[in-house]
């Protein structure tokens, strides 16, 4: 059924019948859908008879008689010529009946439609319907048809995934108001918003179409195509943040159903989601407890404007970045001075004598603090662990701090997650008598957790690092791969046996060691040496410990 199908006339040989053309439909004896002497294989294959696989053809005859009139038709100087004439007609006057073209009006392939009947090849003069005015005293007369061109309206869409443009193109009869059909598409990776007339003079608007569309002027329907883009959010856990999206649409579940911005709801915590192309976002990054110095990294994949991200065609990685504040102690924690008095350790500052232990030589000693760090920090809530001993001492720590315990003849790292396991345990304590540091172990008796609105300190001693918070010898929280590298006696000494053995078999670091990492300043202020031993016996790495180091190295440089 393919090309255009030529029909002749039909023969009779009885001179009293007229042929008045081929039609494809008959009821009773009405006849209709008349066709001219060709037919397209397409409209032939609508009226195709499926169970013969046929199609049948209507001869429509009259009878003539003496006082019968002919009508002919043909085409105004200025019509198209693509629409097919009607037949002529011989039949009495008052039985003439012009046919009905208005069909090619409807949206078709055809890219003409009839305007009216004219008695003048110009088409200046349009037929009244008046036949017997028409013909007078004739007896054969022409009409003229005139058909003119549709506007032409363009359905179409670049394939992004081939670049290849895919248009269909329709025929309309202007200001018919014509309802232009619109498809659903669906394209890999992209999420098909609806149709947007984007030129055709008046029709142009920002209104978004999804199944039809009704047309006057517009001259091109085009598809609007968002990329489906994942946003994806990288975070260590002393980082939290937000991200809002500001315009646009977004998708939480696998990226198939979108809705309308929420500008209320945080999308970081999702971990990842889905934006549209051209979606604006926000995002912000602030600290979690035990974290500072948060940050966005990166964002990747996107443009600014007034503050707001935008989102273009690829994929976008957010990536949030925080450091751990390092083990401290509360606003208000006493801490003992070189000659035995107290001062709170929010007023503790580089350069002050405060009580020590020498664990090299198992005795009290005096050492110079070299930074309070976190002392710039404003105050804000933390989550306070309440440490509660049998003699009514409390020490308030944040996030994680050393304690030496003498139960297990060690330091410990006190975490809110781990200090559950050292209760009842005995803890290295120190009070003044007579000016004297004397050793008084005290009893860990409960634990209680609260939420303060407090300060975070941590004091840091030349080469010995500890000191004595609340009377109980304590260091930073976050040099565990700096202590416990040798085993202490029973006066929390280190064991002089092991000591010298370690010693012995792993060797010390010098300077000439480190000169590439450090300053010699920076090398005699903490004890370095003993960091081989750690690494050889497998404690921890060389890598490990910089990281620790490095996070003071600026404070211990300054003070």
């Amino acid at each position: 059924y393919e090309g255009t199908y030529l029909i002749s006339k039909a023969t009779n040989n009885n001179e009293n019948l007229l042929f008045n053309g081929w039609y494809l439909v008959k009821d009773g004896n009405s006849f209709s859908q008349q066709i001219g002497d060709s037919i397209s294989g397409k409209e032939l294959l609508t009226h195709l008879n499926t169970a013969s696989n046929t199609v049948t053809l209507y001869a429509y005859w009259t009878e003539t008689s003496e006082n019968d009139v002919t009508l002919s038709f043909e085409y105004c100087t200025n019509s198209g010529k693509e629409l097919i004439l009607p037949n002529s007609q011989t039949a009495q006057i008052s039985k003439l009946k012009l046919p009905d073209l208005t069909s090619n009006d409807m949206l078709t392939s055809k890219e003409y439609y009839f305007d009216n009947y004219y008695t003048d090849a110009a088409g200046t003069n349009k037929f009244d319907g008046d036949f017997e005015t028409l013909f007078g005293e004739s007896q054969e007369k022409t009409l003229y048809v005139n058909f003119k061109q549709k506007n032409t309206v363009i359905v179409g869409y670049v394939d992004p995934t081939s670049s290849s443009t895919e248009e269909t193109s329709y025929f309309y009869k202007p200001d018919s108001n014509t309802l232009i059909p619109l498809n659903s598409l669906s394209i890999s990776n992209y999420k098909h918003m609806g149709w947007k007339i984007t030129s055709g003079g008046d029709d142009v608007t920002d209104e978004v179409y999804t199944d039809s569309v009704i047309i006057n002027n517009a001259t091109y329907i085009e598809a609007i195509l968002l990329k489906i883009v994942k946003v994806s959010i990288t975070k260590n856990q002393y980082a939290t943040g937000t991200i809002y999206v500001t315009s646009g649409y977004y998708s939480v579940n696998d990226g198939t159903t979108f809705s309308t911005f929420d500008s209320n709801l945080n999308m970081y915590q999702y971990g990842y989601f889905y934006l549209l192309e051209k979606s604006t976002f926000t995002a912000t990054a602030s600290n979690v407890s035990g974290g500072t110095g948060a940050k966005i990294e990166s964002i990747t994949n996107t443009t600014q404007s007034n503050g707001s991200y935008i989102v273009g065609t690829k994929d976008i990685n957010i990536t949030y970045y925080g450091e751990k504040s390092g083990g401290c102690v509360a606003a208000g924690t006493l801490i003992t001075m070189g000659d035995g008095s107290t001062k709170k350790v929010e007023n503790i500052v580089a350069g002050d004598q405060v009580l020590v232990f020498n664990h090299e030589k198992g005795i009290y000693d005096v050492s110079t603090v070299m930074f309070n760090a976190h002392d710039e920090l404003e105050w804000q809530e933390y989550e306070v662990i309440n440490l509660h001993f049998n003699d009514g001492t409390i020490l308030k720590i944040i996030n994680e701090h050393t304690l030496f315990d003498t139960t297990l003849n060690k330091y410990v790292v006190i975490t809110k997650d781990l200090v559950n396991q050292y209760l009842n345990h005995s803890f290295y304590a120190t009070s003044i008598v007579n000016c004297i540091p004397t050793r008084n172990d005290i009893k860990l008796v409960e634990i209680e957790f609260s939420t303060e609105y407090t300060g975070i300190y941590n004091p840091l001693t030349y080469y010995h690092m500890n000191c004595f918070t609340e009377g109980l010898l304590s260091m930073p929280g976050d040099i565990e791969n700096l202590i416990n590298i040798f085993e202490y006696d029973e006066n929390a000494g280190y064991d002089k046996e092991v000591f010298n053995k370690y010693i012995e078999e792993y060797g010390l670091y010098t300077y000439e060691d480190l000169k590439e990492f450090y300053s010699e300043e920076v090398f005699n202020a903490l004890p370095l040496p003993y960091i081989k031993i750690a690494i050889e016996r497998g404690m921890t790495t060389l890598d490990e410990v910089r990281k620790i180091i490095d996070m003071y190295i600026d404070l211990i440089g300054s003070s």
